[in-house]
């Protein structure tokens, strides 16, 4: 078996990627198409939002301009943060990242903590639960083992609209984040949180979730937060392709201090 370093991506429509890939200025796409990506994969699973139905994904060799979201052609933090990752490990420099990249991930627009992704029974959370032995599974049919690295985590501006959910918002990620790392008995498990952000007409309890975010990454030194304030929007709610592929940068350049 080859050990594959495995991060999880969760969340709503910033995650599961809205960035088109086309959109990148032509010299940008070139390159990164021409980036070997060979050991990096990407399971992708979600849930039938009307019937509530689980469904899974395969892995895959990841091709951004193919399979990077649910939608094709379109790319969420994943994209940036594996290759600049696969940058330190085909330079050598940092022997932390000595092995393939798996991606699994599980994101579904307009989802919101409070209800959707509520652990340990919301829809999108059990779902994903389920998506788990079964991506385990698959890896293991492909001849790899998986080492659980650390989680991504981008959703919010569902939960930002009504101020007894983002007021709860706060305690439901804590929650969340405890959830997993018993799931995967690790108990210090590195998580990287995506601090939402509108450029314009924000709803009313925007800055309470963004706090929340915040005060759930200051109590815990294995977790670190990155702000999508700044960066290059599609529209006012999500990243365009610049943006995206910026912030998974950033996620990748943060990761050591986790570590």
């Amino acid at each position: 078996f080859t050990e594959v370093d495995m991060f999880i991506v969760m969340g709503q429509s910033n995650a599961d990627g809205k960035a088109a890939f086309t959109s990148l200025d032509s010299k940008t796409a070139r390159s990164l198409e021409g980036l070997n990506r060979t050991g990096t994969l990407i399971h992708q699973s979600s849930i039938n939002q009307s019937t509530k139905v689980y469904e899974e994904g395969v892995w895959e060799a990841y091709d951004p301009a193919t399979n990077a979201a649910a939608s094709s052609g379109r790319f969420g933090p994943e994209l940036g943060f594996s290759d600049t990752v696969k940058a330190i490990v085909d330079g050598g420099g940092n022997s932390t990242y000595d092995k393939p990249i798996a991606i699994m991930k599980f994101a579904k627009g307009a989802t919101s903590l409070y209800s959707d992704w509520d652990a340990p029974s919301g829809d999108c959370y059990t779902a994903m639960v389920q998506d788990i032995p079964n991506a385990k599974f698959d890896l293991g049919q492909a001849n790899y083992k998986f080492n659980i690295r650390g989680m991504i985590w981008y959703q919010g501006e569902s939960d930002a609209g009504s101020q007894a959910v983002a007021e709860a918002y706060e305690t439901n990620l804590n929650t969340l984040f405890a959830d997993i790392r018993d799931r995967f008995d690790k108990p210090e498990l590195p998580i990287v949180i995506c601090k939402v952000a509108y450029e314009t007409s924000p709803p009313a309890y925007i800055d309470t979730v963004r706090t929340a975010q915040q005060n759930v990454a200051d109590a815990d030194s294995n977790i670190i937060i990155v702000d999508t304030d700044g960066y290059e929007r599609r529209d006012a709610v999500h990243l365009g392709a610049k943006g995206m592929y910026e912030v998974g940068e950033e996620i990748a350049s943060q990761w050591t201090s986790i570590l």
